[in-house]
């Protein structure tokens, strides 16, 4: 696939299966206005697939985009999640999650085996207020900030969400949402090697406005939401789907 003259991507056949090792530990205060939950954790990836970027053999000003197993990363860090009800009709959840990143590349497309490592973190906060009519106004904040991955680093990536649900009978379910209200969500990376300088940028969609209707049937168990932990985290630590444009 050409995405211009300089840059082309091809798949690889090669590939192998990442396995991932997690380990932790949590904690949840349960107090009058809400809980505190704390996760402690450690997640090392051995063969994490990642993008990679090389020169052409036939022309080196084209770079030639693909995927390939890495050595290994490991991520640690505590996550904490507080949710606090200021009062009868507002709810707030804050969670801001702290870790270390430790990427080891191996060697990939001949070049020599690297290490990237640093701090960094994420944060989400949810205002939830109840409004007449079995209404609810909920308004998402999330920011990512800049982590290091093979060759470089992600840029920062902010945004908000607004919805309003309406809930009639237990069974139906309205909901209104105005995605990325100031169209900020966009991703990208700088990345640096002997051979290149790239900085991408790029977004899925813009902001939109969606309206959808659900119906619930059967038994709904909350339960099964309370503690997902960090195995329903889906972030790769290698590119993540960031180098090069894939996973977004």
């Amino acid at each position: 696939m050409f995405s211009d003259k300089k840059n082309y991507r091809i798949g690889n056949p090669a590939l192998k299966p990442e396995f991932i090792n997690i380990a932790e530990i949590n904690y949840n205060n349960v107090f009058d206005k809400g809980n505190w939950l704390v996760s402690a954790y450690g997640r090392l990836s051995e063969q994490p697939i990642t993008n990679s970027a090389y020169p052409s053999d036939a022309d080196s000003s084209v770079l030639v985009n693909t995927f390939v197993n890495g050595e290994s990363s490991l991520r640690y860090g505590l996550e904490n999640t507080l949710r606090y009800t200021f009062f009868k009709k507002l709810t707030a959840t804050a969670n801001i999650d702290v870790y270390y990143v430790y990427l080891t590349s191996g060697i990939i497309a001949n070049q020599p085996s690297t290490v990237t490592q640093g701090w960094t973190y994420k944060g989400k906060l949810t205002l939830s207020y109840s409004l007449p009519w079995q209404m609810t106004l909920q308004v998402n904040g999330t920011y990512d900030a800049p982590k290091v991955i093979i060759n470089g680093r992600t840029l920062d990536m902010y945004f908000m969400d607004v919805s309003l649900n309406k809930m009639i009978s237990t069974k139906w379910i309205f909901n209104l949402t105005l995605s990325d209200v100031f169209n900020s969500k966009r991703m990208g990376t700088h990345l640096e090697t002997d051979f290149y300088t790239q900085d991408l940028s790029r977004r899925r969609e813009t902001r939109y406005l969606k309206f959808s209707v659900t119906y619930l049937f059967g038994k709904f168990d909350s339960s099964i939401f309370k503690m997902r932990g960090k195995k329903n985290n889906n972030n790769q630590d290698m590119n993540s789907g960031d180098g090069m444009g894939g996973g977004f």
